[in-house]
């Protein structure tokens, strides 16, 4: 319950920041809900022009946004999700795969939205991996002309310990080895590390474009 409240509190912070609130939809909430939630039928509104996209974090997928998402929905916008990062032979983890593959699979869900709902730009919404994913997009992808606003929540820009694993690691000097027997398997956890070359490589000419609107949600 108190994960939800959280969640819920999240999920309204990003939306004011989108645009100014509105009246819930005069519909029965369900149908809300579940009838725009990922619906490419879905068209935006005039005060709601921007089509938002969910990106989750690294071992997650879209079900992660089972509750924002509909909620962003309830808000009458027009709220999808997308499973990026997948390795053949892994089901459900997603956000293994290289960074630049999944910002690939992005520039190609965000075609097929803006091509589908009619709108010039979508705001992107990532978690965790889910943010620095956002940034790959606006960097190599042409994606400042597609974007409009990138929020995060739990946002990782400048890396990961991975919960402190990496410093452990690093401390007991194994971190190599790990990482030569593991990144076939999951190669965005060491880009997406400190210190990581691939980060490095991000940042390069500022972190931030002048076009786009950030918004960096993070906690203690």
């Amino acid at each position: 319950m108190l994960f939800k409240k959280i969640l819920s509190a999240v999920s309204l912070a990003v939306l004011t920041f989108a645009t100014t609130s509105s009246p819930v939809l005069a519909v029965p909430e369900k149908r809300a809900l579940f009838g725009r939630y990922n619906d490419m039928d879905c068209k935006p509104s005039s005060s709601k022009p921007d089509p938002v996209i969910l990106l989750h974090g690294l071992l997650g997928n879209s079900g992660e946004f089972a509750y924002i998402g509909p909620r962003f929905a309830l808000k009458g916008y027009c709220t999808y999700s997308l499973d990026y990062g997948h390795i053949p032979g892994i089901p459900i983890l997603g956000g293994l795969n290289d960074l630049m593959v999944s910002a690939m699979e992005l520039s190609d869900f965000v075609d097929k939205v803006l091509a589908a709902t009619g709108a010039s730009k979508v705001d992107l919404v990532g978690y965790s991996e889910g943010s620095t994913l956002a940034r790959v997009y606006l960097k190599y992808f042409n994606g400042t002309a597609k974007v409009n606003h990138v929020a995060a929540i739990g946002s990782n820009q400048y890396g990961t310990t991975l919960a402190n694993i990496v410093t452990i690691l690093k401390a007991a000097k194994l971190f190599g080895a790990v990482k030569g027997a593991l990144n076939p398997l999951c190669k965005a956890c060491f880009q997406i590390t400190v210190g990581a070359p691939f980060l490095d490589q991000l940042a390069e000419g500022g972190d931030t474009y002048p076009e786009v609107k950030y918004l960096m949600l993070v906690s203690k």
